[in-house]
């Protein structure tokens, strides 16, 4: 059975664990960050809300979302990192991690920046290993 080299678990325990993960609260949402966000969620682009979205079934050690996830952008807007918030049963929110907007060719976080007003659509953000390792 194959070993996560980020946890040392087997896939099986993995998928497991990362659909409890995933299951957990009364949904996630994602939000778009003009600086770090660093453990709180700070820095959310001015203008913008947190956009509700969902993840499939874990598979392979990793979790995806079901859907494209849509920011409306004002010109001027610079995105940097794309947070994850999950939403508690009584309507609070706890901020859950971020991941680079974009990256360059060296794996390295670069800004999208909106010249015009426009849309920020996140079509990968991956539930994985790193996710539900205790901090």
């Amino acid at each position: 059975m194959p070993i996560n080299s980020a946890t040392g678990w087997n896939t099986n325990s993995l998928n497991l664990s990362l659909d409890l993960y995933r299951l957990e609260g009364e949904g996630y949402l994602l939000s778009v960050h003009d600086g770090d966000p660093g453990t709180t969620g700070a820095n959310m682009v001015a203008g913008t809300s947190r956009v509700a979205c969902a993840f499939n079934a874990a598979a392979g050690g990793e979790s995806e979302l079901t859907a494209d996830v849509v920011f409306d952008m004002s010109a001027g807007d610079e995105v940097h990192w794309v947070g994850r918030w999950l939403e508690d049963p009584e309507g609070s929110y706890t901020f859950h991690g971020y991941k680079a907007a974009a990256k360059d060719e060296d794996g390295n976080m670069v800004p999208v920046t909106f010249e015009v007003d426009g849309t920020l659509t996140v079509t990968e953000h991956t539930l994985g290993a790193i996710d539900i390792q205790p901090s």
